[in-house]
């Protein structure tokens, strides 16, 4: 397993009874320093894995069958990510799946039955430069899971004052500067919707906040305001495109994606994101870019 790994990661074996992990990965930043971020892995070896082919031209697929729930339960338990990694020794290649991913959208099986599959796909090996960029994404999507729960919760719960905060603030005069009480309301659903497509993987397109001080400074040279109406418009301009496609996302990974494990664990979240209203609020943002894009190409154009 070591010869899989980046050189300058730690692998530490566990010695001793078995628990149902087998070692430990210390990972390390870029600039070879100990970072605290720990990885822990069942693994297991096949002399040769079974693929099979999901769709032409795509990727490719092997199950390992009959891993105890007892296990799975203590490995969702960790308060590290968890993965399970699969040698294949004919081929010297390791292949990973990130167990709580995995659980999460087979939570049913976990619950009924006394063993359950996972499905290795062949673009999760260690070796490449993708497959390991796909076990760095899987570890900070597990390592930020708890907060994200928070980070759903807060997107949905603001919908509503989301959606109104664009509507009352988007083509207001431009030389007006932005009063603190409003700033602080556009760092937050900034914020909020940078997380949540942070930890959906959803490629963030948004101008970065620093850039946009350092426009509003060099364009109104004010000393009292940090930010402008022609500044907070250009956001919100780009949030109103991306906050729909999240709040879609959100439920649907909570309605049907994980249906079952968001009914065990949080009930409440699961019936909230039912409510017929928040379909009235995507069609509204929606509505609301559709109508915008026929008028304009940019913000500036709401001035003419």
């Amino acid at each position: 397993m070591q010869n899989c790994l980046p050189p300058a990661w730690i692998l530490r074996d566990i010695t001793g009874r078995d628990y149902g992990i087998d070692c430990y990965i210390e990972l390390v930043n870029n600039k070879k320093e100990l970072t605290g971020d720990l990885v822990s892995i069942q693994l297991k070896a096949k002399k040769e894995l079974k693929w099979q082919n999901v769709s032409k031209n795509k990727n490719h697929l092997s199950l390992i069958s009959g891993i105890k729930t007892s296990s799975i339960n203590y490995w969702m338990n960790l308060p590290v990510p968890t993965f399970l990694c699969v040698a294949e020794l004919s081929s010297k290649k390791l292949y990973f799946c990130p167990i709580k991913y995995h659980v999460r959208r087979n939570y049913r099986k976990l619950l009924n039955q006394k063993s359950l599959s996972f499905k290795i796909d062949d673009r999760f090996e260690m070796t490449s430069e993708m497959g390991l960029q796909l076990f760095l994404s899987f570890y900070l999507l597990e390592k930020t899971h708890s907060n994200f729960t928070y980070k759903f919760t807060t997107l949905l719960l603001n919908s509503r004052q989301f959606a109104d905060f664009i509507s009352e603030n988007l083509g207001r005069d431009c030389f007006l500067g932005v009063e603190p009480d409003v700033e602080l309301r556009l760092l937050q659903m900034y914020m909020t919707c940078k997380s949540v497509a942070d930890f959906l993987m959803i490629k963030w397109t948004i101008t970065p906040l620093s850039e946009a001080y350092e426009e509003d400074r060099r364009t109104w040279k004010d000393s009292f305001y940090r930010l402008h109406e022609l500044s907070l418009s250009k956001l919100l301009f780009q949030l109103l495109q991306i906050l729909p496609k999240l709040i879609e996302k959100v439920r649907e990974i909570v309605l049907e994606t994980e249906k079952d494990y968001w009914i065990k664990k949080d009930a409440v979240l699961f019936y909230f994101c039912e409510q017929k209203e928040i379909d009235g609020i995507i069609k509204e943002l929606k509505d609301a870019y559709k109508h915008l894009t026929r008028k304009i190409k940019t913000p500036q154009d709401l001035w003419g």
